[in-house]
């Protein structure tokens, strides 16, 4: 339930809270604590699952809308006043702060307002049964803790923002978190936890607003966070992965290699201190292998490549998306045209399959469905099952008829590329780099974008032989046959590195 939580709050994802999963998950927790009384003395165990419960009922009343949320409120209340009651000493201020903000009264909590349930219950005698089923434990502080109640603000209106697209309000989120960390000692615990909130607001005006000076901001809040957690701190993962994130940001939008270089480090760092199996393990995980593969096509270092995928493969183990899934396919298969392993080759048509199964659409996916067709051609070519050869032929037919492919002659189609060096060989196809022909240009001709990869046994200038299968011309600086699929073409330009123009 801990770890459910953490992914909650580190991605925003309400799925996390909301799902049929994280209802089993408080029924668990519920067998653990049922039985607890008022009057009786708790264990710590005990105490934990009551505050997990109740972070739970908090984070589903903030994510679900509001004409529905009237139940988990309750609960909330409930068993927040029930903690406090039983174990105050595990109340954080920003439950503190939850608690006053939607049953504010002037003699305690008790009341209602216009957004919550008429009149919520005192503390139950016992725990409350869950009908449905959030957070940071932290030394007990007043109800009149401004700076929490400042931060509970913050967070819920980037909650909302995150939800509705608009991230206007990040302007009135970062005021609310400096004011708070204004009025916070330097020594205080939550001090932390502000900063790190007030770094990702900078993140998200940089990323959705537009503002370049926000980009530093970011970094500086999430440095500051992180080189004030000490070693073994259960949030010093959390503040690694931030801090790598937003230095990758630094690196998209520069060029800085040496803040690529410490993300890397970062990144790597976050994935060795995570629990196993958490979610942010496993988005530590995605973005060094995303990152190290940025390094890899600057600098060339195998290694960079290897742990690329281990990295990626590692996270998709652990359930992360299919933009992840692409991106591992995608190193996968640079892998094997790097050294030729089988394994990379199966590796890279099972990722792509896993995330066009998962929905992947978009460029992104018209890129995997047209990668996928090539790379079971490519096995095909190797194996001669002619499962791939039905399964190749199904994908080329798939991704002629995505997005995009309309069929109709674009300005520039038709002509040779101008560093073509030869209109009879497939040279360049399924590459993106700068400045390079994108698709085949065998005969002189190129299809569109969307099409990197066409059928080659009728665009390319080869024959069939007897038997129907198709020979390819070779690629004539190395010698290598490049049939027209991204893997073969690529292999003979990058890997080989045998001549200028191939």
């Amino acid at each position: 339930m801990r770890e459910r939580l953490d992914g909650f709050g580190a991605t925003g994802d309400a799925r996390r809270v909301l799902e049929a999963d994280a209802v089993r998950d408080a029924e668990a927790v519920l067998d653990l604590v049922d039985g607890v009384e008022i009057g009786r003395s708790v264990t710590e165990q005990q105490a934990e699952g009551i505050f997990l419960l109740a972070c739970l009922h908090w984070y589903r009343f903030q994510a679900l809308p509001p004409g529905v949320a009237a139940a988990d409120l309750a609960q909330a209340v409930m068993l927040t006043r029930l903690l406090l009651t039983l174990a105050p000493q595990r109340v954080p201020p920003s439950l503190l702060a939850l608690l006053r903000t939607h049953v504010p009264t002037s003699s305690g909590p008790a009341g209602s307002d216009a957004g919550g349930p008429a009149g919520p219950p005192r503390p139950a005698s016992r725990v409350p049964a869950a009908r449905s089923l959030v957070g940071t434990s932290g030394p007990v502080r007043s109800a009149d803790d401004v700076p929490a109640a400042l931060f509970v603000q913050a967070v819920t209106l980037m909650g909302g923002a995150e939800r509705s697209g608009d991230y206007r309000v990040a302007d009135q989120a970062q005021a609310l978190l400096e004011q708070a960390l204004a009025e916070t000692p330097s020594g205080a615990p939550e001090r932390l936890h502000y900063l790190s909130a007030l770094g990702r607001v900078h993140r998200d005006q940089y990323l959705h607003l537009g503002r370049a000076r926000s980009l530093p901001a970011a970094i500086d809040a999430h440095r500051e966070s992180l080189e004030s957690t000490p070693a073994g701190d259960r949030e010093r993962p959390t503040r690694l992965f931030n801090l790598g994130n937003v230095l990758g940001d630094r690196f998209d939008a520069v060029g800085d290699a040496a803040a690529l270089d410490e993300s890397v480090r970062l990144l790597g760092d976050a994935a060795r201190a995570a629990p196993d199996g958490s979610p942010v393990r496993m988005m530590a995980q995605a973005n060094l292998g995303q990152r190290l593969g940025e390094r890899w096509r600057r600098r060339g270092d195998p290694a960079d490549l290897d742990r690329a995928v281990d990295a990626l493969a590692q996270a998709v183990s652990a359930g992360a998306g299919p933009q992840v899934s692409a991106v591992y396919a995608s190193l996968a298969g640079r892998r094997f045209v790097v050294n030729g392993a089988d394994g990379d080759l199966d590796a890279a048509i099972d990722a792509n399959r896993v995330a066009l199964a998962a929905g992947l659409s978009g460029a992104l996916g018209g890129l995997a469905g047209a990668t996928l067709a090539g790379l079971v051609g490519e096995r095909y070519e190797r194996r001669r099952d002619p499962a791939d050869l039905d399964a190749a032929i199904e994908a080329y037919r798939t991704a002629a008829a995505g997005p995009g492919s309309t069929g109709t002659t674009r300005p520039g189609w038709g002509r040779p590329p101008a560093n073509c060096w030869s209109p009879a060989t497939c040279c360049t196809a399924g590459t993106r780099t700068s400045r390079r022909p994108c698709g085949c240009c065998a005969r002189g001709r190129r299809g569109p974008p969307t099409r990197r990869i066409a059928p080659c046994a009728s665009v390319i200038s080869g024959t069939r032989s007897a038997a129907g299968t198709p020979t390819w011309p070779a690629c004539r600086p190395c010698g290598r046959h490049a049939p027209c699929s991204p893997m073969r073409s690529d292999c003979c330009r990058r890997s080989i590195r045998c001549g200028p123009t191939c």
